[in-house]
């Protein structure tokens, strides 16, 4: 007995709500049809009367007429009128809760297969736009300076924290995910930026070892450190901006 009822005590609230209000429905179901079998013919009958009467709907398509009947009533509206209340309004309670808490980015991700993007920057911005032509891969964006999700209305999922700690990768549910982008800080110096994302590497792959990780490293002295400290692919951002600077250049120089 103790065993169940630690068991039911790991429930979710809205489980138990469940749980209790399906109990109570059947048992004044089956009370009804006992007590006046000659009005509630079967069990079924009871059953619907008791959801009618604990929902407060009350259709009066079939009601009790004898004394111990109308007592039976009175205790479901009392008993069961409460837990249907109550249950409603912890459902409520409850999405109003998840809602917040999704906006705010307190939530913890619970699916598998999602690329995390760490960052909300015009890159990032650039790779949730791209990625739009693959809705079935789910993207989980971390980041420590927004104060709500970017994108209420899409389907990114939104963390708000500091990348460089355990626990965030663990909300993040690194361990299930595809691959992890680490993207530069831009409102940092580059070496200050570099720094943030060899210790992001450090702190992902302390929770889990095998992930890929693709960096954005903006210096190249940092590039063996960030080798060092896990990292799959790296993106050299200013190495690809100086080529492009120089094609442009050398074009321009060429031009009779």
């Amino acid at each position: 007995m103790g065993t169940i009822h630690y068991l039911f005590n790991r429930l979710h609230i809205l489980i138990r709500l469940i749980i209790v209000v399906l109990l109570l429905v059947f048992v004044f179901g089956c009370l009804i049809h006992l007590i006046e079998p000659g009005t509630f013919h079967t069990i079924g009958e009871g059953v619907w009367w008791a959801i009618q009467t604990m929902a407060t709907v009350g259709y009066g398509d079939i009601v009790p007429t004898s004394t111990f009947g109308r007592a039976v009533a009175f205790f479901a509206i009392l008993l069961g009128g409460g837990f249907v209340a109550y249950y409603f309004t912890s459902m409520a309670s409850y999405m109003i809760r998840t809602q917040t808490s999704l906006t705010l980015g307190t939530e913890a991700y619970k699916g598998d297969g999602h690329i995390i993007l760490i960052g909300y920057n015009e890159r990032s911005k650039k790779i949730i736009h791209s990625l739009e032509a693959y809705p079935h891969i789910p993207i989980v964006l971390v980041d420590a300076t927004l104060k709500e999700h970017p994108l209420p209305h899409s389907d990114l999922f939104f963390i708000r924290g500091d990348s460089t700690r355990e626990e965030i990768w663990i909300q993040a549910n690194v361990t299930k995910s595809r691959l992890v982008v680490i993207t530069a800080d831009p409102s940092k110096t580059e070496k200050d930026s570099d720094m943030t994302v060899i210790t992001s590497l450090l702190a992902v792959k302390g929770v889990y070892q095998s992930a890929y990780c693709i960096s954005e490293i903006l210096t190249p002295s940092h590039v063996q450190n960030a080798l060092r400290a896990g990292a799959s692919a790296i993106i050299k951002t200013n190495d690809l901006v100086g080529m492009a600077f120089i094609d442009v250049i050398t074009n321009q120089i060429e031009v009779p």
